[in-house]
């Protein structure tokens, strides 16, 4: 009654009063179970067993409140209760264990494992003979559970190794009690599946083989009996099984593979076509293969017999079952290449034998799986076909080509079954997207993966042919479906890939053109990547080698052709959205960072400038607009990016741009901009042209050679630049965008390029131009670069401090930076410069010490830092501070050298053209200006080698600074005139031909042969020169002729005209060539050009003041002024030289009232000038001596009565008159107080035949010549007009008159005040003007100097001015200029006139010259 009241109440009935704690029931029925007699123990046990079954069942309440725990362990103990019982509880028992399982099992609660595994246990405890045979099923299921929960404790990673005896166990019992071809054909397949998917980490070979041979150990005579339909079924199962064991077998090196497959050829044998075709699969082919998987020969043979068994097999008639073979075949296939591709040491057997068998099967089995049914699952795809088993087995063939290659194996043979292959591939898949596989894009995916990536491997394995047909494929089945951005990265990639690969197969116009596409498909993110364009550079740089056009290719002109051919598809599309011009200033960028060389950027210039002149209508539509203002823009940036400019297309381009701006009416201001940069660039290549046609570069330093350059030429060239600084001035606003910068990089050349032709005024006002433009976008290196030269041309009476100052600011920020700091340093030394010439020393020591600070750290750390520029220009601060504030400073000469020197050693050794250009021409203007420095304190200081050295520079520099150089190291001599016409007039262009003539003609032809009969006007036009000697030609001299342009009218704009330096020197040329005949002592030719020259000055200084009024029309006038008064300071500095040396002809001539007029001519001058050269005031100084020593020296005889018939004049001179002297100081000569009268018979007996000797002058005629001069009493004689040729004298005296001697007298230097520092020479008192041979340097002597004179100029005037006596007729002819022939020469011409003529010779009666007359020009 207990028994029953218990299982009443346990029965639930999903209220709250259920009994749920079954762990208390427990208790309770174990109470009442002892309380029960044995027979009804086990009944009551089964009750409440099938209570708890039904309450699980039925009650849900129930069911979720109870533990299952407590659960187990009460179905437990109830079933321990029911053992032998009746069959119908026995069953009943089973179904209650069968329910209880399959709930427990599912359940996540933390049951122990121990009790369900307990509870699976409990209907297996018994033997196969006590199993309930019937109810096989059950069994099974429950070990299906069981199995189920293996799998889940898997998961736990609790050793589930230790429960597979026993289901093995539990197994063989079921397979015994259970229909073995039911179990065969409906859970055989399962359970091998389901074993070997949860015991795929351990061997269960072993499992397998005893499930397998217990079905063998059955009646198999229920096989016999099968239909075809149902054997064939079975013969698949079993293939499914077989191929399972033997990926269990391959993952564990324990295969039963072959004893299975033996088992069931026993089962199936009754078959021929199933045993010849699991003997063809198994035994004879793969068990084999698995056994021995290093046997290459055994392999390659076995797989070579498979394909021809799989041929003969259907010939045979067994095409049903052999095409139910195939897909097992082609995954035991599969199985093989995985094993032995992924294990490296038997990969190497896999040689090229091998893998072509291996390709060939696959082929055939392509072609089989079509018709065969689907082996492997395609999830979610509701297709069933083999082709998803035959694209299975495909994929694996990259591996082939991966372990070749790593194995180093030579597959060139087989490289076409590769390809046949993987084309296969894409036409499987196109059949599975047909028919309506859902995984197709997944796959197509994959498979263009495989593709791809095996493209590549052939590539590095130098398979190039092969890559690049992967790539087509790869790319046109990728193109076909293009409609994402990952699928355009993916073209882009495969095109990068496919370049490169065409590139190592120096297929350059291939790779070039897939490279573009590579950079175009991945758009916009290849705009900040660099791997594109730098895979182009290659291309581009390999291609140079060869002859091919390549390199001039861009992104349009390639797609261009891409375009015409479509080699992938329509891309027609996908171009005409493109925006070339963007694309083409990325691709100018790109060159800009990575490769500045001119083909590539040319070909970025040529396909803008087809844009603009619409030409890629076909290709692109863009706003013409935008084109024309990107090329514009890359044309401007290139000169800051390549290494030259000098390129035949850029130039074409250049001059096109400026043709399209020229005819534009109006322009807008950035158009102007633009304009004036283009013009720009248009000079340089201007001066480039003419420097190859004038040979102005590559010329040696040498200054005697004749000059190349005329400022006419440089003028011409400099055209566009004077345009582009008028078109500068228009230049206003803001709105420029990116255009100011380069624009002004490029226009800012001109400024340093103007300053060395010396157009000074258009380099100010462009320098004034690029500064105010500069601040509005802050552009510092510019700025401050044009604010140097303005501060260097300054003379401080302009106001610079605002520009001073922002300069300042810009400097502190680019001092620390070492690509900028040469240029805030060299500002700074300008500024210190500056400072000193306004006398503001502190500051500009101040400036000079933090220079040199910062350039000491900066050589400390960075030896290779370039500071050339700032270096040079500190040394010129230090040399001029030091010249102000210490008098024992080092020689001024010394420290121009070494500035000269440091720049002559500069060199731009930049890789872009603008800064390099910039650089080069800096250090041309310093280069010439300290040269220039040089030679003008050479001059000074009579250092002639030296002078001429620096003057070496005027070969290289330009013209009207050459002029400038040249003309201070013009001396006097025989060539002086040819040097002049050769440099100077070259450089003016006064003559046409520098070339020097022929010296060697100019004797035997007729000097001035006139060509017209107008004789008179010829010899008005004409002056005689000294003749030397009587067998000498006459030499004839123009008359001197004003240079022409100064003659012009005051509005003539001509290249003379309009440049203050051509002005300036054409005065230099005509105070040179009057020079140069005054130095030769040709006084009357000297005469007519000293007042041309004086002509010439007076209409200078007006054309200089109108060149100046026409400049400040266009020009501003705060420049203008600076300009004009650089260039009024050196006018007035030539002035001054050219008084000085008209001041000393005049003294020559004797003629001292003009010369005191033009000396203070010169002191007018020098009251203006507020910094003349101290040595040029020196010459000033030298001059105003020397005209008060001959003042002084000289005495004017007192008038006296004549005596008789003025036949005997005597000379009684009177004591305070003192003797004539010249500007040397000698000794006094004792006056004779009385006269002696010569009687005319006396004469011929004192004097002696004169014995020519124009070589040299006797030391005994000298001797006597000294000796008569002062013991013998002076006496008078009429004075012969003294000339620069040797005259005969007769010996025969005038019978009427006798010749009295001349007692030449020296005052007495005792009492003067003025201390000159002569030396004592020869005595004589007549003024002498240096020869042609005699250097100026000896003559204009510093007043510093000791000497006033040399020897040899003394030695000179003795010979020059004393009275021929006797011997003396034998003068020395120094300073006699001889047209032709040597002395030696002269010499014996002369003794053979004096030999040929005896006797007397008649005295030639000295005419009195006539006067000049001007010369008549039309």
């Amino acid at each position: 009654m207990e028994a029953n009241n218990f299982i009443s109440k346990l029965k639930a009935c999903g209220t709250k009063s259920d009994i749920c704690d079954l762990k208390e029931a427990l208790e309770t029925f174990k109470i009442i179970l002892v309380k029960l007699p044995e027979k009804d123990k086990s009944s009551f046990s089964l009750n409440v067993l099938c209570t708890l079954c039904r309450n699980l069942e039925k009650v849900p309440t129930w069911r979720a409140s109870i533990n299952n725990t407590d659960l187990i362990t009460f179905s437990i103990e109830c079933v321990r209760h029911t053992k032998n019982m009746q069959i119908s509880d026995q069953v009943k028992t089973l179904a209650c264990i069968f329910h209880t399982h399959r709930h427990v099992i599912k359940q996540s609660s933390n049951i122990p494992p121990e009790l369900i595994l307990k509870l699976s246990f409990l209907p297996f405890e018994c033997d196969e003979d006590s199993l309930l045979s019937d109810y096989h099923k059950t069994y099974w299921s429950i070990l299906a559970d069981r199995l189920t929960y293996m799998e889940k404790l898997k998961s736990l990673k609790l050793p589930i190794i230790k429960l597979l005896p026993k289901f093995t166990d539990d197994v063989i019992k079921v397979i015994k009690i259970y229909d073995t071809v039911q179990f065969c054909a409906n859970l055989l397949t399962f359970l091998v599946k389901k074993l070997h998917c949860v015991y795929n980490d351990v061997g269960i070979n072993g499992s397998f083989e005893k499930i397998f041979e217990c079905i063998a150990k059955k009646d198999l005579k229920q096989f016999k009996l099968l239909q075809d339909k149902d054997i064939i079924d079975i013969y698949v199962k079993f293939n499914d099984c077989l191929y399972v064991i033997a990926e269990s077998g391959l993952r564990c090196n324990d295969s039963v593979f072959e004893n299975v497959s033996r088992i069931i050829i026993t089962i199936l044998g009754h078959r021929p076509d199933m045993f010849h075709c699991m003997q063809m699969l198994y035994p004879n082919a793969f068990c084999c293969i698995f056994r021995d998987k290093t046997n290459v020969n055994l392999i390659d043979n076995i797989l070579n017999c498979l394909l021809t068994s799989c041929q003969i097999t259907e010939k045979l008639g067994y095409k049903q079952t052999v095409n139910a073979s195939y897909p097992y075949l082609s995954q035991l296939l599969r199985l093989y290449v995985e094993n032995i591709l992924s294990n490296k040491e038997l990969s190497k057997s896999f040689n090229e034998a091998i893998q072509e068998k291996c390709l060939k099967l696959i082929l055939f089995l392509l072609t089989k799986l079509r018709n065969t049914n689907q082996m492997l699952r395609c999830e979610n795809c509701p297709v069933r076909s083999g082709l998803h088993d035959a694209l299975r087995l495909t994929f694996h063939i990259k591996n082939f080509v991966t372990a070749s290659t790593n194995n180093e194996t030579d597959i060139k043979n087989i490289l076409p079954l590769y390809i046949d292959v993987i084309k296969q591939q894409y036409i499987i898949l196109e059949e599975l997207n047909c028919l309506g596989c859902g995984n197709y894009t997944k796959c197509l995916n994959k498979l263009q993966t495989d593709t791809h990536n095996t493209a590549i491997v052939f590539n590095k394995s130098k398979y190039y042919e092969e890559s690049i047909e992967l790539f087509d494929i790869y790319l046109k089945n990728e193109f076909r479906g293009i409609s994402s951005d990952v699928q355009m990265k993916n073209m882009s990639r495969a095109l990068y890939n496919k370049s490169i690969c065409q590139l190592d197969f120096t297929l350059y116009e291939d790779s070039l053109k897939n490279a573009y596409l590579s950079l175009i498909f991945s758009l916009p993110h290849s705009v900040g990547n660099e791997k594109y364009m730098s895979l182009v550079m290659d291309i581009k740089a390999k291609a140079s080698k060869q002859e091919t056009d390549v390199q001039t290719w861009s992104v349009l002109d390639v797609c261009k052709h891409v375009v015409n051919e479509n080699p992938y598809g329509d891309l027609g599309s996908l171009v005409k959205n493109l925006e070339f011009s963007d694309l083409l200033k990325l691709e100018f960028s790109m060159y800009v960072k990575l490769w500045p060389s001119i083909p590539p950027i040319a070909g970025v210039w040529n396909s803008l400038y087809d844009m603009t002149k619409g030409d890629e209508d076909c290709i692109t539509k863009e706003n013409p607009d935008k084109i024309l203002w990107t090329l514009y823009e890359i044309v401007m940036a290139t000169s800051a990016a390549v290494r030259t400019i000098h390129n035949e297309t850029y130039k074409h381009i250049v001059y096109r741009l400026i043709e399209g701006l020229q005819g534009k009416p109006e322009k807008s201001p950035k158009e102007k901009l633009v304009y004036a940069a283009l013009l720009s660039l248009k000079s340089e290549y201007e001066m480039t042209e003419a420097g190859l046609k004038y040979g102005w570069k590559g010329r040696e330093m040498d200054a005697d050679a004749p000059s190349t350059r005329s400022i006419l030429h440089e003028r011409e060239v400099l055209h566009n630049a004077r345009m582009a600084v008028r078109e500068m001035a228009d230049v206003t606003g803001d709105s420029f965008g990116d255009m100011l910068g380069p624009c002004l990089r490029v226009i800012s050349l001109l400024v340093p390029e103007m300053f060395h032709l010396s157009d000074d005024v258009h380099a100010l006002q462009l320098a004034a131009l690029c500064c105010d433009l500069a601040l509005k976008i802050n552009e510092r290196e510019i700025f401050i670069r044009n604010a140097g030269y303005l501060v260097h041309k300054s003379d401080g009476q302009t106001d610079l401090q605002n520009l001073i100052e922002k300069a300042a600011e810009y400097c502190k920020e680019m001092v620390d930076d070492p690509q900028n700091m040469d240029i805030a340093l060299n500002f700074m030394c300008e500024v210190a410069i500056y400072h000193i010439k306004l006398g503001n020393l502190s500051i500009s020591g101040k400036l000079v010490q933090a220079v040199q600070v910062k350039m000491l750290m900066a050589y400390e750390n960075n030896k290779d830092i370039d500071l050339d520029l700032s270096l040079g220009r500190l040394m010129e601060a230090q040399a001029q501070l030091c010249s102000v504030l210490s008098t024992d400073c080092p020689s001024v000469l010394s420290e121009l050298n070494s500035i000269h020197r440091h720049y002559l050693s500069m060199a731009s050794s930049d890789n872009r053209w603008c800064f390099r250009r910039n650089t080069s021409l800096v250090i041309k203007l310093r280069v010439s200006t300290s040269g220039a420095r040089c030679v003008s304190l050479a001059r000074a200081l009579r250092a002639v080698r030296r002078a001429r050295a620096a003057a070496a520079v005027a070969s290289r520099t330009g013209a009207a600074r050459a002029a400038r150089i040249l003309a201070q190291v013009m001396t006097g001599g025989e060539g002086l005139q040819v040097k002049i016409d050769n440099t100077l007039k070259f450089i003016l262009g006064i003559q046409s031909d520098a070339t020097e003539p022929n010296h060697a003609m100019v004797t035997k032809q007729h000097h001035f042969t006139p060509k017209t009969t107008n004789l008179e006007a010829m010899r008005d036009c004409m002056l005689k020169k000294i003749q030397a000697s009587p067998t000498l030609p006459c030499t004839t001299i123009p008359v001197f002729q004003i240079p022409e342009f100064l003659n012009h009218a005051c509005t003539c704009s001509c290249h003379a005209c309009e440049l203050p330096a051509c002005i300036i020197i054409a005065c230099q040329v005509c105070f040179l060539e009057a020079s140069a005949y005054f130095r030769a002592k040709e006084n009357e030719i000297a005469r007519n050009y000293f007042n041309g020259a004086l002509n010439a000055f007076e209409i200078a200084e007006v054309k200089l003041k109108k060149a100046f009024e026409v400049y400040k029309r266009d020009l501003r006038a705060a420049i203008v002024d600076t300009e004009r008064r650089d260039v009024e300071r050196d006018f007035k500095q030539v002035q001054i030289e050219f008084y000085v040396e008209l001041s000393y002809f005049e003294l020559s001539q004797g003629d001292f009232e003009t010369s005191d007029e033009y000396v203070l001519k010169i002191h007018e001058i020098m009251s203006d000038m507020r910094d003349l050269d101290p040595y040029l005031r020196n010459e000033v100084y030298n001059l105003m001596i020397a005209s008060a020593q001959i003042r002084k020296n000289l005495r004017k005889p007192k008038e006296i009565g004549l005596e008789v018939e003025l036949e005997n004049l005597k000379l009684s001179p009177d004591k305070d008159v003192e003797l004539q002297k010249t500007p040397e100081a000698k000794a006094t000569v004792p006056k004779i107080g009385t006269v002696r009268v010569v009687k005319d018979e006396e004469i011929p007996k004192r004097r002696k035949v004169i014995k020519l000797n124009l070589d040299e002058a006797s030391e005994e005629s000298t001797e006597e010549r000294t000796t008569r001069s002062k013991t013998k009493k002076p006496q008078f004689k009429i004075p012969v007009p003294v000339t620069a040729r040797p005259v005969l004298e007769t010996i025969t005296p005038r019978a009427t008159r006798s010749r009295p001697e001349i007692i030449i007298q020296q005052p007495s230097l005792d009492h003067t005040d003025i201390k000159i520092f002569t030396p004592k020479t020869s005595n004589t008192n007549e003024f002498f003007t240096p020869r042609e041979s005699t250097p100026a340097e000896q003559f204009f002597t510093p007043q510093t100097s000791i000497k006033t004179y040399s020897r040899r100029i003394i030695k000179n005037l003795d010979k020059e001015f004393s009275t021929p006596k006797g011997k003396e007729n034998s003068q020395d002819n120094v300073g006699n200029k001889v047209d032709t022939g040597s002395v030696k020469v002269l010499r014996d011409k002369r003794v053979l006139r004096r030999a040929t003529s005896p006797g007397k010779l008649v005295q030639k009666t000295e005419s009195r010259p006539r006067r000049i007359r001007q010369p008549v020009i039309d």
